[in-house]
């Protein structure tokens, strides 16, 4: 397994300039106050018969969240064969406009690892390419991904169809029938035996040759459940990385293995029928991250649409962790294990799931129509920022309609609110700054073969952060956020701290700064880090992307 070590901050310390540290005191605040959101909502309508609803007003739909009705604020309809937006739109302070405004998409096409047959692989592509020429407008977004035991983005976000076309092109030639395990090196197999191993003992449990289960089931078992885990991670990177933007908000998952129960295939035997789940199915359950997807996308208002281009009767699993033979009850068992994953994140965030090539054609227009054909409806929340997810329902009056969207509203703590803010600016650009301060980097060190220890200097001006009076001091506070990403497109996770500050007397007009250092264990494949800093009296706050130079230029200046 070829994967890129995330680097790993550590904090060595803080220090003020004219000003001293007070971490022992708390941070003073303006007042309470209590956040007001604007919950948006995309709702799509159809009859018994599957047919798109036209025509209905925000007087025909009733929102819960948690059983309580909320009032309608905002109400648009979009939808025409080209996918403008030509119906109508209703707010409280504005009753009726003659046509909604074009939405903006944004949407990331990830593409696991899977392989099919030439009859099975072409139509797919051809119809995802499709797809996309018909929903992307200029000034949509789309990126594309792909994952083989780490993420790769093959195309940064872009509106440009030749270029989209390109880039599936490149993928489905990668997509030919063949093994990926049977490819996989000596190496990456010693490189997964470690990850495996040191899995295991953060699990607090070892693999036991006793068991009835062969060593090779499940070594590949845990082998699937590390590579979830990571693949979770990333997917949900990749979602809050979208939080800032406004309009419609896609992900796409064409998955090799989204499993409820990871490595399923390898903990049980190829003639194996429906029974009992065992403790090692029990132990490789993975709900807790499933569930986490869907809070994610809900957070973020991003609706997924989970597809299994494999389907039914795949054969390309390795042999030495399967019995002689296939049967029909092992493919249907390992094609509900990842329906029924799907199924929660489809349900759960308003989307549709597709399996098999044949199926995910047939199903792909629905999605166009998705993007063409909505309501969009709005209501106002407010909130603790408590980060629990609200229950939600969006349904009509006439009860003979089905109505499509995503079931629950998560309402994002501050601190999230800032991560997502960070790992946003790795993708794309910033949003304007409130507070402003520099960010310098002292010369790299190695520190091992490939790696290399970076010194980051945060410098703060104090004329940017609020003080109130306290013991009679003036007191204050500020967080530092940090990430980073790859060449290849990764996203650490974001980490933080927040220090508190006093001024002493006659301080309070000079001229100051905070600063604040650590340094960043990085490899060659670190190419930009993101820093946020938020005034933890106001809440305002400001946000740099700094790309890096290659470690040779760096290591070349004095």
């Amino acid at each position: 397994m070829r994967l890129w070590v995330n680097c790993f901050l550590a904090i060595l310390s803080i220090s003020f300039l004219a000003a001293a540290p007070a971490n022992d005191v708390s941070i003073p605040s303006v007042g309470e106050s209590i956040d007001v959101s604007i919950v948006n909502v995309d709702v799509v309508v159809t009859d018994k018969s599957g047919k798109r609803v036209r025509g209905l007003t925000r007087a025909d739909f009733e929102v819960l969240q948690d059983g309580k009705a909320q009032p309608i604020s905002n109400f648009a309809e979009y939808g025409s064969e080209a996918g403008d937006a030509t119906a109508s739109i209703t707010t409280a302070e504005q009753p009726r406009v003659s046509a909604a405004p074009h939405q903006q998409r944004t949407m990331v096409v990830f593409v696991d690892r899977f392989t099919l047959r030439p009859f099975d692989r072409e139509p797919l592509f051809a119809s995802v390419r499709k797809m996309l020429h018909e929903i992307v407008r200029p000034g949509d977004a789309v990126m594309i991904v792909s994952w083989r035991n780490r993420v790769v983005t093959r195309m940064p976000f872009t509106d440009d169809l030749a270029q989209i076309d390109r880039t599936l092109a490149q993928i489905e030639r990668e997509s030919t029938f063949a093994s990926p395990d049977a490819m996989q090196s000596i190496e990456d197999e010693r490189a997964w035996l470690k990850q495996v191993s040191a899995f295991a003992e953060e699990q607090g449990f070892t693999i036991d040759l006793s068991e009835e289960i062969p060593v090779s089931g499940l070594e590949a078992a845990m082998r699937a459940r590390i590579e979830m885990r990571d693949k979770v991670r990333t997917i949900n990177a990749l979602m809050s990385a979208m939080s800032g933007l406004e309009g419609k908000k896609v992900l796409m998952l064409m998955t090799h293995r989204f499993s409820r129960i990871v490595g399923q295939e390898f903990l049980i035997g190829r003639d194996a029928g429906p029974h009992p789940r065992n403790k090692h199915e029990l132990e490789h359950d993975m709900l807790p991250e499933i569930q986490s997807v869907v809070k994610t996308a809900n957070a973020n208002g991003v609706t997924i649409y989970p597809f299994y281009p494999e389907g039914l009767g795949n054969e390309n699993m390795p042999n030495s962790a399967h019995t002689n033979g296939a049967t029909g009850s092992f493919d249907l068992m390992v094609l509900n294990n990842e329906l029924e994953a799907m199924s929660i994140v489809a349900e759960q965030t308003g989307g549709v799931l597709g399996w098999g090539s044949k199926n995910i054609v047939s199903v792909l227009p629905a999605v166009t129509d998705d993007f063409g054909t909505y309501y969009s409806l709005a209501y106002r929340a407010s909130g603790t920022g408590d980060e629990k997810a609200r229950n939600l329902v969006v349904r009509v009056k006439d009860r003979s309609l089905k109505v499509r969207a995503r079931r629950s509203f998560v309402e994002k703590s501050n601190e999230t609110k800032m991560k997502d803010r960070v790992l946003a600016s790795l993708m794309h650009d910033p949003d304007p700054r409130a507070i402003d301060f520099d960010v310098t980097f002292g010369k790299p060190t190695r520190e091992a073969k490939h790696r290399y220890r970076l010194p980051v200097l945060v410098k703060v001006p104090m004329g940017q952060l609020m003080t109130l009076p306290q013991l009679g001091e003036q007191t204050g506070g500020f967080s530092v956020y940090v990430g980073w990403g790859g060449v290849l497109g990764e996203l650490s996770d974001v980490r933080h701290e927040t220090r508190s500050f006093t001024l002493e007397r006659g301080q309070e007009g000079r001229t100051m700064h905070l600063t604040y250092e650590f340094e960043l264990l990085m490899d060659e494949k670190t190419d930009r880090v993101a820093v946020g800093v938020v005034d933890e009296v106001t809440g305002e706050f400001g946000v740099r992307r700094i790309d890096l130079p290659t470690r040779t230029e760096m290591l070349a200046e004095k």
